[in-house]
């Protein structure tokens, strides 16, 4: 029988390329909009709203909005990569540090886009799938972070946020599916980078 774990890794370098840390560990912070979405895109529905998601400014929306093509796609990347310079949706960071809670709807403290204090370049988000041992899959979804400020930042959160295309508001809005609290802070050196990556296995 198939179990499907969620792991995080995050790596820190110099501005030469060298590992300065490295932390990785099992995430258990799967929040409330995660199943509440999987409940939305497997129901059978038509013009209505099956599920109440809330959104990272905290306003709850009826999940699917029922339009168009793209009702109920959820967008986290996209290898061509437009998702690059956008901290919205994606793998973001930030510097809070209070427990997990499975409500939480977005980071407690989040770092933005920029090259100013206490911020990081996004880079783009990418997704990619593999087999491993016995050929089970494999899906990683990773982000890399750029430290191109005049400080060292401190990092010690991490989440994953959905985008969902709704026609009521002619734009997105965006979920927080998954929040990590990491075991200890991670600083990123003026010049260095952050990679953070989320590993979905599938295994015995």
């Amino acid at each position: 029988m198939l179990k499907i774990s969620l792991f995080y890794e995050v790596i820190v370098r110099d501005g030469k390329g060298n590992i300065l840390a490295k932390e990785e560990g099992e995430c258990n912070s799967v929040v409330k909009n995660f199943p509440l979405a999987l409940v939305g895109l497997m129901a059978d529905v038509l013009n209505s709203r099956y599920v109440t998601l809330k959104d990272t400014s905290g306003v709850e929306r009826g999940y699917p909005y029922i339009k168009d093509a793209y009702s109920r796609v959820l967008w986290v990347g996209h290898e061509t990569g437009v998702t690059s310079d956008i901290d919205k949706f994606g793998i973001v960071v930030g510097k809070g540090t209070s427990p997990v809670s499975f409500d939480d709807y977005k980071l407690e403290d989040k770092i933005t886009h920029g090259d100013g204090a206490d911020q990081l370049y996004y880079g783009t988000v990418y997704i990619e799938y593999s087999s491993v041992e016995a050929g089970f899959p494999e899906i990683t979804i990773y982000r890399v972070f750029e430290n191109q400020g005049t400080q060292a930042v401190d990092v010690n959160e991490i989440g994953l946020i959905v985008a969902e295309y709704r026609a009521d508001l002619d734009g997105y809005a965006y979920y927080l599916v998954e929040r990590t609290v990491l075991p200890s802070t991670i600083t990123v050196p003026v010049g260095g980078s952050l990679i953070v990556k989320y590993i979905m296995r599938f295994e015995e």
